[in-house]
């Protein structure tokens, strides 16, 4: 199924997933639209943007988005690889626990990240104190993660 509204189509997978196309001016078809940026948020929210996307703004889940439909935001193949880390952690844990699902409701994605949250590594500060991983942002967690990973 697939219909086109003012340059985006909406695709629809067989787990009934949204998928949605935008066409840029560049003339490529991308899965996010021209103006977007990756979310500054926390790692919670980031999580839920991972797994459900945004149907408010119309953008695909941030785990089948691929490094050409980010390669028009600055420095988006290093953030796309960032996120794509950091939620892999999460993920992990959530499959080794047996929680995850290809597919998942809002409330069942909070419950996993809840769950697995603590798989996401972050040194402390150089004082020696602990971070709060849910209210760090992307940039900061990135640059928190121990060196060895």
């Amino acid at each position: 199924l697939q219909r086109y509204i003012r340059g985006k189509a909406v695709v629809r997978n067989y787990t009934f997933q949204k998928f949605y196309i935008f066409q840029h001016a560049d003339g490529k078809m991308r899965r996010i639209p021209p103006a977007w940026n990756f979310p500054l948020c926390t790692l919670a929210v980031l999580w839920e943007h991972w797994c459900s996307g945004d149907d408010v703004k119309n953008i695909s889940p941030l785990r089948r988005l691929d490094v050409i439909d980010v390669e028009h935001v600055k420095r988006g193949r290093r953030t796309m690889n960032d996120v794509r880390f950091l939620m892999g952690e999460i993920q992990n844990e959530a499959r080794s626990q047996g929680v995850w699902k290809d597919s998942m409701t809002r409330i069942e994605v909070k419950k996993v990240y809840e769950k697995c949250f603590k798989a996401v590594a972050i040194a402390a500060t150089n004082k020696g104190r602990p971070r709060s991983v849910a209210t760090l942002k992307l940039q900061t967690l990135v640059r928190a993660m121990p060196k060895e990973q």
